[in-house]
């Protein structure tokens, strides 16, 4: 465990981590992730249930997540051709919404 007096003085760092696992992290930004699929036996689908069940996640909490993951993510292309790639995926999520309403309502988990 990171002394409390020590995680104050961390710089912000993003960190993927697959919620079947057990990484605990203090200060960072994470995101959905599968590390590999092939090794961790998960989908992106499992982690977000995973984390609505047990974070108890809101549906405006996991389009924040996913929009930063896109945001956040490596992208083998300029700055300006990322932003326009994530403002397609911002606009098609909320096209998203606006043909299923229950996706920007509170997400059940079963």
């Amino acid at each position: 465990m990171i002394p409390p007096e020590l995680i104050e003085k961390l710089p912000k760092t993003d960190l993927h981590v697959c919620l079947d696992g057990s990484i605990q992290a203090a200060r960072c930004s994470a995101t959905f992730c599968t590390d590999n699929r092939t090794v961790s036996d998960t989908t992106v689908s499992r982690e977000i249930e995973l984390a609505v069940r047990h974070l108890g996640l809101t549906a405006a909490d996991v389009k924040r997540n996913l929009i930063y993951g896109f945001k956040r993510s490596f992208f083998p292309a300029t700055y300006l051709e990322k932003r326009r790639y994530v403002r397609r995926i911002i606009d098609y999520y909320e096209s998203l919404e606006r043909a299923s309403p229950e996706l920007s309502g509170e997400l059940q988990a079963d």
